[in-house]
């Protein structure tokens, strides 16, 4: 059992999967100019990241096949299982998008969608990282009528931002709200970890070139925002955090 124990708590060190990184880059250029050197160093470094949370679920899958545990214990395993699953997935999405960027064939796919359902559901997929670390979702979502949007990069615009939230907040909550402004979308999440130096603000949504398989949450969800039409700006909120909002312009209305 010592040797268990051991493992586990090796494994379920708080969100081993996630590495606190110096954002910085070259200077922001349009999505189609984004060049594509380096491809194979951060595919190549992709993949090297992808060890470190492979590593930790395969020790939390062992753990629950070799251990017995309690019902709370268990679930406290599985919801680790399940927040190291949703950063993998992230992940292997963003490089995937960001593939698309540079080989020019990132585009919009617009239909009739529902925008609060979809964030909700987002919002669900990124429930289990905040849950290893204690933090509580406000989803604030008030029913909007279908609009013409991307459904896909709006998914992965929220999961990004809830991700970078969840990433920066040691202790407290996030907040995700949506709401219709001047023909807009706007989607704004706020966090509690700390407001950003002024300084560091202009570059809060540049591509991290340190480290090729940095998860680049904040300016994947900047591109997708742009690539549909849309903008995205952070700001510091109350000196408790920061608050990202993006902004996506309306479409046909729907039924």
């Amino acid at each position: 059992m010592n040797r268990a124990r051991t493992i586990a708590a090796a494994a379920l060190s708080p969100l081993i999967w996630w590495r606190e990184r110096s954002p910085h880059s070259p200077s922001a250029r349009p999505p189609e100019a984004i060049p594509s050197k380096n491809a194979e160093g951060r595919l190549a470094g992709m993949l090297h990241e992808l060890r470190t949370p492979l590593a930790a679920m395969a020790g939390l899958v062992n753990l629950l096949l070799e251990e017995s545990f309690d019902e709370l214990q268990q679930k406290a395993l599985l919801t680790r299982v399940a927040a190291t699953v949703a950063a993998m997935d992230m992940q292997v999405k963003n490089a995937f998008d960001l593939h698309l960027l540079e080989q020019g064939r990132l585009r919009t796919n617009r239909r009739p969608s529902r925008p609060a359902q979809l964030i909700e559901e987002s919002v669900a997929r990124c429930a289990p990282a905040a849950q290893v670390k204690q933090l509580e979702i406000d989803a604030q979502l008030p029913e909007l009528p279908a609009i013409e949007l991307d459904p896909l990069h709006l998914d992965r615009i929220v999961c990004n931002l809830v991700f970078n939230a969840i990433r920066r907040t040691a202790h407290g909550r996030i907040t995700v709200s949506v709401s219709v402004v001047n023909d807009h979308l706007a989607l704004e999440i706020v966090d509690e970890g700390g407001p950003v130096a002024l300084d560091q603000l202009p570059q809060f949504f540049e591509r991290v070139e340190s480290g090729a398989g940095a998860p680049n949450e904040l300016f994947t969800a900047r591109i997708l925002a742009e690539i549909d039409g849309g903008s995205a700006r952070a700001a510091n909120r109350d000196g408790r955090g920061v608050a990202v909002t993006v902004l996506l312009p309306l479409g046909a209305s729907g039924a």
